[in-house]
């Protein structure tokens, strides 16, 4: 899930140019991407609550007993993004919408893998039985 959060948030951060809130002089600006490099100009979203989310998670998904510890250090990276200045509320928040976005799209395609062996090993099971009954 965070290959994809990460692949999600460098499409959006070369199609939006942001200036990060302690770079920015006059307020927000924000425009049209150029794919920069600048890392002044590129703060959404925000790429750590995007892993932080993905992560957090595929982890609640997989060991429910920690799911709200996870989500809860997920937050705070991304509270703290926005105190530190590297990043608007609006940052994080497409940020872990991106992070939402791409642990479902993990757990529906590990889902898809998952069942389609399934079905291929109880296919071969059965076969196997077909041809030697006992």
């Amino acid at each position: 899930s965070h290959l994809i959060a990460t692949g999600l948030k460098t499409v959006m951060k070369a199609s939006v140019d942001r200036v990060r809130p302690n770079a920015a002089r006059d307020g927000s600006e924000i425009g049209a991407g150029h794919g920069t490099d600048d890392s002044s100009r590129n703060a959404f979203p925000s790429g750590h609550a995007a892993g932080a989310v993905a992560v957090a998670r595929a982890v609640g998904h997989d060991m429910p007993a920690v799911a709200v510890p996870a989500q809860l250090a997920a937050g705070v990276a991304g509270a703290g993004q926005v105190a530190r200045g590297a990043h608007y509320a609006t940052d994080v928040a497409a940020g872990a919408a991106i992070g939402w976005v791409a642990e479902r799209l993990a757990s529906w395609a590990f889902g898809t893998i998952e069942r389609y062996g399934e079905q291929r090993a109880t296919s071969a099971a059965e076969a196997e039985t077909e041809a030697h009954p006992s």
